[in-house]
Formats: C-alpha cells, structure tokens, sequence
C-alpha cells in the first residue's frame, strides 16, 4: 500500500473539503493511503510545510490575493506539487515550476482520479529512495539504501535492514518487487534483494545455490535464477 502526506491549499473552504473527499474516494479505489491537511491561506501553508512531513500538493493559484506560487519558492524537488486552479491561462507557467498536474476548475472525480494516477507515478518506487512501512501504528520511512534484503512473510514481507533491523510491510512481496522495479532483483520465491547488495553465488551440491550479499548474509537462489545472477555479476 501506498502512503502520501498531502497538503491541500485552497482558500474556498467548500472547494478544499470537495478536493479532499475526491482524492480519499481515488485513494481508497486505489489501494493508497493518505493523510490529508488542509491550509486556507499562504501563510497557513508556509507553517504546515514548516511544521509537518508532506509529500504532495494540491495548491490552489489565487490565495487570498496571494500568488500561490509562491509557495513553490525554496521547497526541496521531492515536494510534489498538482495544481488545481481556475487560471487557465497559468498552466504553461505553472510547468515552469516543475508541477505534475494542472488540474482547472470546475473539476470532476475523473480529473482528480487522472491527477492521481500521474502522482503515483511520480512516486514509483522504483525512482524513490525510501520505502514507508508501520511501525507500531506510526508510519516510517525506510531508506532503500539501508534495505539488505527483503524476505516473504505470508501475505506480507519482512525487510531487513543494514541496521540489523527488521520491518513488516503490508506489501507482499510479488507486488513489492515488481512496485521496486529495476532497483531490485528477485532470486528466489521468497527472497527479493537489491542490485547494490550482490557479492557472489555460491554453488552448492545438489544444484542448490546460495547469494553472498555485501551486509555479510547469505540468501537462497532459485536455480531458474542461477544464470541471470552470474551473468550480472560478470557486468559489475
């Protein structure tokens, strides 16, 4: 399951608890999971960014007579940004700023259900660096870097870490390996590592295999994977 922090800003209060009933609808059809703030103002804004983890903006153009881009100044690149604005005339400048949607008003559920999809993509694991996992009922985000390998557990995974942590996710891990993409391998049917962490392949008798992975541990390898493994690590 997927877990963003949204900010939605936008001085109509009518218009922001629409926009936030429409994107929980989208979420909860798309296995997401959200945690939605709303801000009415710039300066409510400026103090949520401040104060609070958010992933992705909905953000409004004209707040109170402020500019709302504004906002965008001085935020770091992994902030997304949609915005939802009757300005029509803006979408090419809003592009400027590296936005992923612009959203005009008036808007329907299939417009917000399209933005979405493109926020998702942009959050694709593949190009993320952190997976977010729960931890006693708190969401936490795992650096994928720290991640040494990924283990099944029944409908879940277990990942275990560089820190000789282990984490539970709600992701199986079919649909974890595939969400992670290109970062990382799948070597057996209950082991899925990352690229960084292969070392070396060990043959065993019997036409078993073992992975050494640089976090000093050793994982079972399907033989169906024996020869994809060695022909990777001869291009390292």
């Amino acid at each position: 399951m997927y877990f963003v922090n949204i900010l939605i800003v936008e001085d109509e209060y009518l218009v922001s608890q629409r926009l936030s009933r429409l994107i929980c609808r989208v979420s909860e059809n798309n296995h997401w999971e959200c945690n939605i703030r709303q801000a009415y103002s710039l300066a409510e804004a400026k103090r949520c960014l401040s104060n609070n983890p958010v992933d992705a903006l909905f953000l409004d153009l004209n707040l109170q007579n402020d500019d709302g881009f504004k906002l965008l100044e001085n935020q770091p690149s992994t902030l997304k940004c949609i915005v939802v604005s009757a300005l029509s005339e803006r979408a090419i400048e809003a592009f400027d700023y590296d936005v992923i949607d612009f959203v005009a008003k008036p808007f329907v559920e299939e417009r917000i259900q399209k933005a979405m999809k493109k926020l998702r993509e942009s959050f694709s694991l593949s190009s993320c660096d952190f997976l977010t996992v729960d931890v006693r009922g708190e969401k936490q985000k795992i650096p994928i870097d720290e991640i040494c390998y990924i283990k099944a557990s029944g409908h879940y995974s277990e990942l275990y870490c560089l820190n000789d942590k282990t984490y539970l996710s709600e992701i199986g891990l079919n649909a974890l390996s595939e969400a992670l993409g290109n970062s990382i391998l799948r070597v057996h049917k209950s082991y899925s590592v990352p690229f960084k962490q292969v070392c070396k392949l060990i043959s065993q008798e019997g036409s078993k295999y073992l992975l050494q992975l640089k976090c000093d541990t050793t994982i079972p390898v399907s033989r169906g994977k024996a020869g994809l493994i060695r022909d990777l690590l001869k291009s390292l």
